[in-house]
């Protein structure tokens, strides 16, 4: 099903219970094509059945998609171009001096190649720590406090401080990507679109 459809479907569903013959007949197309529709609805966990028999509602991720359906849409060329500023950071994080850290894995999350018009790219990134000695690390840690425009209003945000930087360059205020941050032994691998590996 495509993104085009599956939206069209989000926005009509909202927060609604409803009936099989009510999403055909807001569809306008036939019955044998609005069940192929409920199918796939539910075949990506938008839709469950609801407590009403007969009946079906949204899940919690169909409700997440739907409110990414207000956001505005990027061509698939804005987005690729990007994506490609993105990994140009990942090198620079890699390659500079100024982080504490390297990144070792990047991935798409539900990336669809088909789909012209993307609301957003969900990116996922890894790191590991670069192999500095204690006196080194807290010399580029008081280099980024000096620099940075983060808040430091705690001791949390001070030691966190080197990760919530290299995530703000990174995103560089991009609204296209939305940027995740997971352990090297959570990354799902299988589950993502892998374009990044050190």
């Amino acid at each position: 099903m495509s993104d085009r459809l599956k939206n069209k479907c989000l926005k009509l569903i909202e927060s609604d219970y409803f009936d099989s013959e009510w999403i055909i007949q807001e569809l306008g197309v036939d019955e044998l094509r609005g069940k192929s529709i409920l199918s796939a609805l539910v075949d990506d966990r938008l839709i469950e059945e609801s407590k009403i028999a007969g009946y079906w509602s949204l899940t919690v991720k169909g409700s997440l998609a739907l409110r990414a359906t207000k956001r505005r849409l990027f061509k698939k060329s804005s987005a690729k171009k990007r994506l490609n500023e993105f990994l140009e950071r990942v090198k620079t994080v890699n390659d500079e001096d100024r982080f504490l850290h390297n990144i070792d894995l990047v991935g798409l999350i539900d990336y669809d190649d088909e789909e012209n018009e993307l609301s957003g790219l969900n990116i996922l990134y890894a790191l590991s720590n670069k192999k500095l000695s204690e006196t080194e690390s807290e010399r580029r840690t008081n280099r980024l406090i000096s620099q940075s425009k983060l808040p430091i209003d705690n001791d949390t945000q001070y030691l966190d401080l080197p990760r919530r930087e290299l995530k703000a360059f990174l995103k560089s205020g991009k609204q296209i990507l939305k940027i995740y941050h997971v352990s090297a032994d959570r990354f799902p691998q299988e589950k993502v679109k892998v374009i990044f590996k050190a």
